[in-house]
């Protein structure tokens, strides 16, 4: 059998010698690797082609075959027992009247609005007590600047700028707090009707009436220290706590003598600047509101201070939990 090399480029095809060679005779191009010539190889003969499927008209290359389901082996009926006759098919004449039981929702107890504004009395009175001191500072810086002036001139940008200070920060403090004030006030409606609960007391006042003593001009001079001096000196509360609850009672009249002193000292402010006809009266009254605005500042402040007592104080009377003492062996 001969051997053969091809071409690659011209695709001419060279019998081999004794040894193969490389490069083509006639396009001087590179010779394949040796190979059987075609010509002497011997085909092998190929399996007939399968028959033509009669409706596809394609090689039927396998064929199905259908079988049908195995044979079940009949069971004999055991002895003594005989099957219960069929009986149809159970049905009801009406749609069933019962259920499965729904339990129905328990919507959640809303909470009083006393409790929903309460909450921001903290907030309002942090708030209000900055404002005062930023008031009593532009006050003070007015003040420094007439002093100067009694020797020197003031540039007027500055004097508008003072004006301005002293303005913004007033009023900004006087709304908060209107704020902080109807906030304590719900505050202390919300803490008496835990506290009286607690108590295993009623309060005898209304809401309504608390909010009004704690709110109007006048009334709330004496209204809120009575309110809060009614639950400290109650019988119950002084068997419960005793000696904290005096303290708390202190307290709560340093910070009345506080509040009646702010509501004076605003009065007499506000009636000082009005009445003033001389520069040195107007001067003083710069002074005073500085005062005044300090000490409302301190009176913000120590209500805050009373608001926490008082709530360390409620907390004090939760019910605890019954223990159970165990003995345990020694190790």
């Amino acid at each position: 059998m001969g051997w053969v090399q091809g071409c690659t480029r011209c695709g001419a095809v060279w019998p081999i010698g004794d040894v193969a060679a490389m490069w083509c005779p006639r396009c001087n191009g590179r010779l394949a690797a040796p190979m059987r010539d075609p010509a002497q190889v011997t085909p092998k003969p190929r399996p007939p082609a399968p028959p033509m499927h009669p409706v596809l008209r394609r090689p039927l290359t396998h064929r199905w075959v259908a079988l049908g389901p195995p044979a079940v082996p009949e069971s004999p009926e055991p002895r003594g027992r005989k099957s219960a006759p069929v009986t149809p098919t159970p049905q009801a004449a009406t749609v069933p009247g019962w259920s499965l039981y729904e339990k129905p929702q328990q919507e959640l107890p809303k909470q009083p609005r006393t409790r929903l504004w309460g909450g921001y009395a903290v907030s309002f009175l942090v708030v209000a007590a900055g404002l005062y001191l930023a008031a009593g500072m532009a006050e003070l810086f007015r003040f420094g600047l007439l002093v100067y002036n009694r020797s020197r001139l003031v540039p007027a940008w500055l004097v508008f700028s003072s004006d301005f200070l002293v303005a913004v920060t007033a009023l900004a403090a006087i709304i908060c707090s209107l704020l902080a004030a109807v906030s304590a006030a719900c505050w202390l409606v919300d803490f008496r009707r835990e506290w009286f609960a607690r108590l295993e007391l009623r309060d005898t006042r209304s809401v309504r009436e608390q909010l009004l003593g704690c709110l109007l001009p006048v009334v709330t001079l004496w209204y809120p220290g009575t309110l809060l001096s009614e639950m400290l000196s109650s019988p119950r509360a002084r068997d419960n706590f005793g000696q904290q609850a005096e303290a708390a009672l202190l307290r709560v009249r340093v910070w009345w003598g506080l509040w009646v002193a702010t509501w004076i000292c605003q009065a007499l402010s506000l009636l000082w600047r009005e009445t003033a006809s001389t520069l040195q009266a107007q001067a003083n009254g710069v002074e005073f509101a500085a005062l005044t605005h300090f000490l409302a500042a301190a009176c913000a402040v120590m209500t805050l201070v009373v608001m926490r007592e008082l709530l360390q104080l409620r907390d004090r009377t939760r019910p605890r939990s019954s223990k159970r003492w165990v003995v345990a062996a020694s190790p």
